[in-house]
C-alpha cells in the first residue's frame, strides 16, 4: 500500500534471501506485493546494510549512503514515518 502510494517519489526494492524465485513472486502474487523484486543468492546484503533479521528494511537516499536499518516487521504507519522523517 505505501509502495503504491509512495512509489513515485520513493523506490522500494523487495530482497529475498532464501525462497527460490518462484516461491518469492508466489508470495508477492498472494499478498499484492507490487514493487520489483530480487533474490539474493549469497545472502549478502542483509549483513551488508547492518540488519540482524528479517525483515529488515534499509533506507537508502539518493547518494547510496545506508541512512538508517530497522530490523522489524514495520506497520504501513510506520514506515510513511520513517520516510517521511528522513525525507
Amino acid at each position: 500500500a505505501v509502495h503504491q502510494e509512495l512509489g513515485g517519489t520513493v523506490t522500494f526494492v523487495g530482497v529475498n534471501v532464501q525462497d527460490t524465485v518462484e516461491q518469492a513472486q508466489q508470495m508477492a502474487d498472494s499478498t499484492g506485493v507490487t514493487y520489483p523484486l530480487v533474490r539474493d543468492i549469497r545472502n549478502e546484503l542483509l549483513g551488508w546494510v547492518g540488519g540482524v533479521n528479517m525483515p529488515t528494511t534499509a533506507f537508502v537516499p539518493a547518494d547510496g549512503t545506508v541512512a538508517k536499518v530497522v530490523s522489524k516487521k514495520l506497520d504501513q504507519d510506520e514506515l510513511r514515518a520513517e520516510i517521511e522523517a528522513l525525507g
